[in-house]
């Protein structure tokens, strides 16, 4: 079913039709369950059709493989890699094959997220009908306040606690907020690791455990997941200045991207160094090696080339490979470039040498299914994430912060104030508890720069918007702070914005 909304590019999916289609699916498949599972019925032509169901996927799994890299194949120079031309290098066709096995490898990992992610969606819609709160698919935001009186004041209990330990153990005090999501993710994820742990250890793999494992993980409406890469990141860039804890506590001001991101498959510095130095450092211009400027993000096959690119960054290979970059072809290598790329070597070696040891110790298939899937995962929605804040540049201006990166207005998933992407890149040193005031007193040059921003919705929502080409749908929630643009001209203005730049336009490429 969702293969085909997404081929037929549906524009509107009917939830309740998608609902009896599903159903209808389902009892379809319980049925051929049953049937095959029979000793009273002669299912010999059906057995004969399930035995060749693995192989039409493999070869749907290999005609796929070549499309993407078809995909991959297309010329694109990446500039922040040096040549003897100075003109950048392309992917070799070694590179490309290897990215397209990654590529590959992340689409087949889907299935099992959608799975996942479904169930982490229908338990918040169980919670918030029950009157928890906490928003829902649909358009009610995850700051929706609950309605059961218990949980009201569980919440005001939790609040009091954070706001009377913020002055001991922050350095910031408007950081109260981190406290009790850190506290649950130290415990929360490592408790549930060690049950699937044990589990595997007295009866084997169980499908039934691994499936409860990553639905409680990624908790309702994948809260627990974000808030854990949201954590990440906030602590990357503090961890830049003087961290989050203070005193004795200091101690806890790696815990999120040294601990906690283990079970949710981000490799240690990742942010620290891959996000906070090489993405905010050349802000998706083409020194960035997670950069989207060189793709059509008018064509939804352009994020299936995206999606290698951004593997090879977020595993921190790429990272390593920028830093080395700069040391071979600079006169003078600085030491922080030196540091920088150690620092994620040692972040790499330590995730994929846990990875190796689980495999070595208790087995392949549990280290593959509770630490390499979620690594996968993490890229996948990564990727799309990043590749929402970023799809609208300037052609004319490729350097416009307001443009190249969005604001999301009035948003769903607005956690920590994520949404005001444009003044985490102009002013990452700024609190976020502060980024709607930045925002609206400098709203006067939002407006003189067209600033991209949309209203009423979310980052997820926008990426599909943009991989199913809904140009409708973006123009319909794209905000025209001028309030002279028409319909037609949102369409045409979006798209324009979403051509690819050539490297010589750019000023860092001059």
């Amino acid at each position: 079913c969702c293969c085909c909304c997404v081929f037929l590019r549906i524009r509107r999916i009917n939830m309740a039709l998608f609902s009896r289609v599903t159903v209808v699916v389902l009892v379809g498949l319980a049925v051929m369950c049953a049937a095959l599972n029979s000793d009273d019925v002669d299912v010999s032509s059906l057995r004969s059709l399930s035995s060749a169901i693995p192989v039409l996927g493999l070869c749907i799994i290999g005609l796929s493989s070549i499309s993407v890299h078809q995909v991959r194949q297309v010329s694109v120079m990446l500039p922040w890699r040096h040549s003897k031309s100075g003109a950048g290098q392309q992917d070799s066709t070694i590179r490309n094959i290897v990215k397209t096995c990654i590529t590959m490898s992340l689409i087949l990992v889907l299935p099992w997220q959608v799975l996942v992610l479904a169930s982490s969606l229908v338990l918040q819609l169980c919670l918030y009908f029950l009157g928890f709160g906490g928003g829902r698919p649909g358009g009610v935001p995850i700051d929706s306040k609950p309605s059961l009186s218990f949980v009201r004041s569980f919440n005001e209990m939790v609040k009091t606690c954070r706001t009377y330990l913020a002055p001991y153990i922050l350095r910031d005090i408007r950081d109260s907020e981190y406290i009790p999501y850190i506290l649950w993710l130290c415990v929360w994820p490592p408790t549930l690791f060690l049950w699937a742990l044990s589990d595997y250890r007295a009866n084997g793999f169980s499908f039934v455990t691994c499936y409860i494992y990553h639905v409680l993980r990624m908790g309702p409406y994948f809260k627990f997941f974000a808030s854990a890469a949201t954590l990440i990141h906030k602590e990357g860039h503090t961890n830049r200045r003087k961290g989050i804890f203070k005193g004795p506590f200091s101690i806890f001001n790696r815990v999120m991207e040294w601990f906690v991101a283990f079970f949710y498959g981000h490799v240690p510095e990742g942010y620290c160094i891959g996000h906070v130095e090489v993405h905010h450092g050349e802000g998706n211009g083409f020194g960035d090696a997670s950069t989207t400027m060189h793709l059509d993000r008018s064509l939804s096959r352009s994020f299936l080339r995206y999606l290698g690119d951004f593997a090879e960054y977020w595993s921190g290979y790429s990272v390593v490979e920028y830093f080395d970059d700069h040391i071979k072809h600079s006169e003078k290598p600085k030491d922080s470039d030196y540091a920088s790329k150690h620092a994620q070597m040692r972040g790499m070696a330590a995730f994929y040498g846990f990875a190796a040891l689980l495999a070595l110790f208790v087995s392949p298939l549990f280290s593959l299914m509770y630490i390499l899937v979620p690594h996968l995962e993490t890229i996948n929605y990564l990727s799309a994430i990043n590749y929402t804040w970023h799809t609208f540049v300037d052609p004319d201006d490729p350097d416009n912060e307001y443009i190249k990166s969005i604001t999301i207005l009035n948003g769903q998933y607005n956690l920590f104030n994520e949404d005001f992407h444009v003044e985490h890149h102009l002013r990452p040193g700024v609190h976020w508890s502060r980024s709607l005031d930045e925002y609206e007193k400098r709203i006067d040059s939002y407006r003189e720069n067209k600033a991209t921003l949309f209203t009423d919705t979310m980052e997820f929502e926008l990426f599909f918007w943009i991989l199913l080409r809904e140009h409708d749908l973006l123009a319909e929630h794209f905000v025209d702070l001028t309030g002279k643009m028409s319909h037609e001209e949102k369409k045409a203005e979006i798209l324009r914005r979403m051509r690819p730049v050539h490297p010589k336009v750019t000023s860092e490429s001059s």
